[in-house]
């Protein structure tokens, strides 16, 4: 998925190349030979879509088509991960504490959706916390990973406990710290951490068995490590939920929007139709 999904409007995939005596190369990572034979069954169902060239480069024929097709490839990995787990995180309890109306009619439309990855759209201080911990109790994982800028962090990490019985773990990148996710819990991480080398591979390690929640997330609508890094995660977590006040933020390179875009519509979104796709967006509000 990481693969497919590094793949722009020009339409390149470069695999490395192997040596002819072990099958190993320097710029190999282990299970690359079997992406590579993936992407050639794939080149031979779906010609429209991807082409096999001269080893071991592949070239998309049609960019629409193969957003289509990875986005099936997409729900059946994942569908396929999901087989035998329970229906509920019931390591998260709930409290007295009771929904208002709005957020009880957010929380009904993203339980009815049934989507990998949704956005939560609801201004500053409607309650999109205690909207977003009502949900991931009701998915079947085996932790939160909750990814927030820096300057929420402390208030998050007293909220959460306000709005549900869970333990709280807020992870540190810097040296010395607690840098490794916890099973039953919610891990806080800033963004800033998350991207970092020490950090990174062990959010990855958990991912598919985690809710990925991206607080503030118009700020990853932007061509910054922090938002390639925050894709790449949330293309190999469970489930995704991105929440923010804004639904977009003005920018002169599009290609980021329509990477994150292409998670959540129901249809291949490219530069063409991004706005459409928006659209559909802020009405579900």
């Amino acid at each position: 998925l990481v693969v497919l999904s590094s793949v722009q409007a020009d339409g390149i995939i470069e695999m490395p190349v192997y040596s002819l005596q072990d099958g190993s190369a320097t710029s190999a990572k282990d299970g690359d030979e079997k992406v590579y034979m993936f992407l050639l069954n794939v080149a031979v169902q779906c010609p429209s879509a991807v082409e096999a060239e001269q080893i071991p480069t592949f070239r998309v024929r049609d960019f629409l088509h193969f957003l289509f097709l990875r986005q099936r490839i997409r729900e059946w990995v994942f569908e396929r991960c999901s087989v035998g787990r329970s229906q509920s995180s019931c390591w998260i309890q709930s409290t007295t504490r009771a929904l208002k109306p709005t957020q009880s009619l957010g929380l009904d439309k993203l339980q009815v959706s049934k989507k990998r990855v949704q956005f939560l759209f609801a201004p500053t201080g409607a309650g999109k916390t205690f909207t977003a911990l009502s949900y991931v109790r009701r998915l079947s994982v085996d932790t939160v990973i909750w990814v927030a800028p820096d300057e929420v962090v402390a208030a998050l990490a007293e909220e959460i406990p306000r709005c549900a019985a869970v333990k709280v773990v807020v992870l540190d990148a810097r040296g010395g710290a607690d840098a490794v996710p916890e099973p039953q819990a919610v891990n806080i991480v800033r963004y800033d951490h998350a991207k970092v080398a020490r950090m990174l591979p062990e959010l990855k390690a958990w991912a598919a068995r985690a809710a990925l929640v991206l607080d503030e997330a118009d700020k990853l609508f932007g061509e910054t490590k922090r938002s390639s890094t925050m894709l790449e995660l949330a293309h190999v977590s469970a489930y995704v939920l991105m929440m923010s006040a804004t639904v977009l933020r003005s920018s002169s390179n599009v290609e980021p929007l329509v990477a994150w875009a292409n998670l959540m519509s129901d249809f291949p979104t490219s530069r063409k139709n991004l706005f459409v796709f928006y659209s559909t967006l802020v009405n579900f509000q």
